[in-house]
């Protein structure tokens, strides 16, 4: 849950951290206040995509491991308006840019770019 909050973060304010020239959520004072309300929609949102076969769950000696399985892909791709079209193109971004990096590593990214907001 935590890589997927972090890479989900991540895409949406990617002007935050380096990957676009804007954010798809538009430029406030207030986006980083969404990160620790996030943690349980995304929670609900693996439950509810688990249950309409749309994923796979594994679990591993750390933790739950989520991945799309075909379903899912295909749902996605019926997914054609422009914010989704937009996210996915950010999420590949923000994979190719901090996809090696662990969970840790990846909320501490965040964390400190949050603490950068809040000085600005």
């Amino acid at each position: 849950v935590d890589r997927i909050l972090a890479f989900d973060f991540i895409s949406i304010y990617g002007r935050n951290f380096g990957i676009s020239n804007t954010s798809l959520h538009g430029e406030n004072n207030f986006g980083f206040s969404e990160f620790a309300s996030r943690r349980q929609v995304i929670q609900e949102a693996l439950k509810l995509l688990a249950l309409d076969g749309l994923l796979n769950i594994q679990q591993r000696n750390t933790g739950f491991n989520y991945s799309i399985n075909e379903v899912g892909k295909a749902y996605c791709e019926k997914l054609t308006a422009e914010y989704a079209i937009d996210y996915r193109r950010m999420t590949k971004k923000t994979i190719m840019q901090y996809g090696y990096l662990d969970d840790t590593d990846l909320l501490k990214i965040v964390t400190n770019e949050s603490k950068k907001s809040l000085r600005r």
